[in-house]
C-alpha cells in the first residue's frame, strides 16, 4: 500500500544544509499499523510531511497503492490526498463549529450537499463513540474527546490510509488507551493502513503490527514487531521488553536472551544446565505479549568451576527457540 523509495529532504541554509530525512526505504502493507517511532528531533514530523507532499521531498517516490504522489500533477495529488486521513497530536478542531460541523469539513470542502455531509457526521460521530454529541462545541469537550472528532474529521472522506501525527502525546494514560483501541477498531473496520509517529514506545507495543526506529533522518531498524522484538540484538528488541531494575551481575559469563511463543514456557536456566556444567541465575526477566505473541526476556548470570564452552550453551538456546547476546565473558573456553 505505501512504499517509499530513496525519500531525501534537505533544506537549503545560508550558512548549510540540514538533513531532515536522509534516503529511506520502507514498505507498509495494506491493512497493516505500523508505527514510526524516534526521539524529538529524528525527523518523524518532517516525514509524515513527505509522505502527505505537504512538504515535497527533495529526492526519492512516494507511492500510495499504485500511485507514485511525487510523479503526478496538482490536481491529481489533490485528489490523491483525500485517499489519506490525517490525525494530528491537538485535534486543530475550529472552536466557532459544532462536532457535527468540524467532522463534515473535509467533505465542505470538495462542495458535498449538506445533508449527505450531516449524514456522514453522525455517522463517524457514532463510530468514535460520541454518540449525541454532535452538536456540542469543542470547548465544551475533554481532550480525549476532541482527539476522537480529529479522528471522525480524517474518516471523512472515506481514506485508504490513515497517518497520526503523535496522536496520544497530549492525553492522559486511560485517555490514551481508549484513543489506540479506537484507532485499532477503525482500522479492523474500515480496511485501513495506518502509518502512526511517536516517540511512545508504550504507543507502538500496544497497537502496532510492525515498527521502524527513525533516528537522525534515518531508518536504523524496520520490521514486523514480532520480528524485531524476538531479536535479542535489536534496539527495538530492548525498548519493547526493556528488563525490571535488577543488581549488577557479577558471573563468568553474563548474557540476555530472548524467546517467543512456545519458547516462553522453557525452563530457562534447567534448560541450559541440563546440557551444559554450569549454574544458571536469573538476574531479570520480563515476559510481555506483543501484537499477540508472548515474548520473554531473560538476564542471566551463568558460572562453572570449569572453562565455559559459550558455542554450546548457544546451540542450546538456539534449539529452544532463543536468540543470545552475550553481556560479559570471563570463564568462557577460549
Amino acid at each position: 500500500m505505501i512504499s517509499v523509495r530513496e525519500l531525501t529532504k534537505v533544506y537549503r541554509q545560508p550558512t548549510r544544509d540540514v538533513v531532515a530525512i536522509d534516503d529511506i526505504n520502507l514498505d507498509i502493507d495494506d491493512g497493516e499499523i505500523h508505527g514510526i517511532i524516534g526521539r524529538s528531533g529524528a525527523g518523524k514530523s518532517t516525514l509524515v510531511r513527505c509522505l502527505t507532499l505537504l512538504d515535497r521531498p527533495t529526492k526519492g517516490q512516494v507511492i500510495v497503492g499504485s500511485q507514485d504522489l511525487t510523479a503526478v500533477s496538482d490536481t491529481e495529488l489533490r485528489n490523491a490526498r483525500r485517499r489519506i486521513g490525517m490525525v494530528f497530536q491537538h485535534a486543530n478542531l475550529l472552536s466557532s463549529r459544532t462536532v457535527a460541523e468540524n467532522v463534515a469539513m473535509p467533505l465542505e470542502i470538495v462542495n458535498t450537499k449538506k445533508a449527505e455531509r450531516r449524514a456522514k457526521a453522525i455517522e463517524l460521530i457514532e463510530l468514535v463513540g460520541l454518540n449525541g454529541l454532535e452538536d456540542t462545541y469543542p470547548a465544551q469537550l475533554s481532550g480525549g474527546q476532541r482527539q476522537r472528532v480529529g479522528i471522525a474529521r480524517a474518516l471523512a472522506a472515506d481514506p485508504d490510509v490513515l497517518l497520526c501525527d503523535e496522536p496520544t502525546s497530549a492525553l492522559d494514560p486511560n485517555t490514551t488507551e481508549g484513543i489506540l483501541n479506537l484507532i485499532r477498531s477503525v482500522a479492523e473496520r474500515l480496511n485501513l493502513t495506518v502509518v502512526i509517529i511517536t516517540h511512545e514506545m508504550s504507543v507502538v507495543k500496544n497497537l502496532c503490527d510492525s515498527v521502524s526506529l527513525l533516528d537522525a533522518g534515518k531508518i536504523l531498524e524496520s520490521g514486523k514487531l514480532s520480528e524485531v522484538a524476538g531479536d535479542v540484538n535489536s534496539q527495538l528488541s530492548r525498548s519493547l521488553l526493556p528488563l525490571p531494575t535488577h543488581d549488577e551481575v557479577t558471573a563468568d559469563l553474563v548474557i540476555e536472551v530472548v524467546g517467543k511463543a512456545d519458547a516462553v514456557n522453557t525452563p530457562i536456566g534447567t534448560t541450559i544446565a541440563a546440557e551444559n556444567p554450569v549454574t544458571v541465575d536469573i538476574a531479570a526477566a520480563n515476559i510481555e505479549t506483543l501484537s499477540g505473541t508472548r515474548f520473554a526476556h531473560y538476564l542471566l548470570g551463568i558460572n562453572s568451576d570449569k572453562p565455559i564452552n559459550l558455542t554450546g550453551i548457544e546451540a542450546t538456546l538456539a534449539r529452544h527457540g532463543f536468540s543470545v547476546r552475550v553481556r560479559a565473558k570471563q570463564g568462557v573456553q577460549a
